[in-house]
């Protein structure tokens, strides 16, 4: 379906209007190497395997560090200081793809990249303060010196990082590294979905083996956050939904689509609706709207709380947008033109 016609089933909101305006952009050149083979070989399987082992100890390790850090420095953001994105790592993405980017490429980038620190800051300064080619040298040589801090100061932390990047002429960021994963050669790209979404894809060489995933901040995809309050994430935690699944997602792209579907997504927002207490009359249609008396206000039901969905109509079409735009699940050619590059 046509964005056009798409929105056109949908209300506003600012999940919606940031992920329309990406795909509004035009004229983006798109990274070489298209990758997506129509079959998925052994070897495929056994890439998904090993990238997998090395995200579920190492890099949950490292965001495990991180998040103690933070915390320890008193940071108040969402990623750190809240339900949303200590369960559902909601407002997480840039800073834990990055450095999931940085140990990938520590661990498979080759002996440059073995030798650098797997310290957090620093794996995540390589990759978020990195000028752009035509800055020139003075920019590349602070670059430098700006990622090269986190070696030797101990309390360094988060707002130091973001501090050090308004040093930098922007537009900043590494988002691509050559890999070989288990002799596998391939190029990691991290995508940019405008200010929605940040995750990585790993394309190989060979046009036999699909494109593979990494997303370290999938989770918050699995219910829609931008229509959610508080009270919703801290019911999510409550619930232990999820809790079955890793934190973060390893696989191809036809492993992403059975993960989140639309079904999946309409029971987790139900569980979620009615476990934190806004029991007002509402279903949730699974061909397409919500309806509870006046969907289109928001007014509240009888119990006085108005639903968080009263907003939203068309959830299948929301689902459209997750799945085929923000993630370009069966668009691999969409996926290359926001992979590779910043977006903003």
């Amino acid at each position: 379906m046509a964005f056009a016609v798409l929105a056109a089933f949908l209300l506003a909101t600012p999940w919606v209007e940031r992920l329309a305006a990406r795909i509004r952009h035009e004229g983006v050149p798109s990274p070489p190497s298209p990758r997506n083979g129509s079959h998925e070989p052994v070897t495929a399987i056994s890439l998904v395997a090993e990238l997998r082992a090395f995200i579920q100890t190492e890099v949950e390790s490292a965001i495990t560090t991180l998040n103690e850090r933070e915390r320890a420095a008193g940071s108040d953001e969402t990623c750190f200081a809240t339900a949303a994105g200590a369960y559902l790592r909601y407002r997480c993405c840039v800073y834990y793809s990055a450095l999931a980017a940085a140990l990938l490429e520590t661990r498979y980038g080759g002996t440059a990249a073995a030798s650098a620190s797997t310290q957090p800051y620093a794996a995540m300064a390589r990759w978020l303060l990195e000028p752009h080619a035509a800055a020139g040298q003075p920019a590349a040589a602070l670059a430098a010196q700006l990622q090269s801090e986190p070696l030797t100061d101990s309390s360094y932390h988060l707002a130091m990082l973001r501090k050090a990047a308004g040093l930098l002429p922007g537009p900043l960021g590494r988002y691509q590294t050559r890999l070989a994963v288990n002799g596998v050669l391939g190029t990691l790209w991290r995508c940019e979905v405008s200010t929605v979404h940040t995750y990585l894809v790993f394309s190989t060489d060979s046009s036999a083996i699909q494109d593979v995933f990494v997303d370290v901040t999938h989770k918050q995809f699995l219910v829609l956050p931008d229509l959610m309050e508080p009270r919703h994430f801290e019911a999510c935690q409550h619930l232990g939904l999820f809790a079955e699944r890793a934190d973060a997602f390893v696989g191809t792209a036809a492993d992403l689509a059975s993960v989140m579907t639309l079904p999946a997504l309409r029971t987790a927002l139900e569980a979620v609706y009615m476990a934190a207490g806004d029991n007002v009359s509402t279903s949730i249609d699974v061909a397409g709207d919500i309806e509870r008396g006046d969907a289109s206000t928001g007014a509240a039901g009888a119990d006085g709380v108005a639903s968080p969905f009263a907003r939203l109509r068309g959830l299948e079409g929301m689902h459209q947008l997750r799945n085929e735009f923000l993630f370009a699940i069966d668009q691999p050619s969409r996926r290359r033109q926001v992979c590779g590059r910043p977006s903003q």
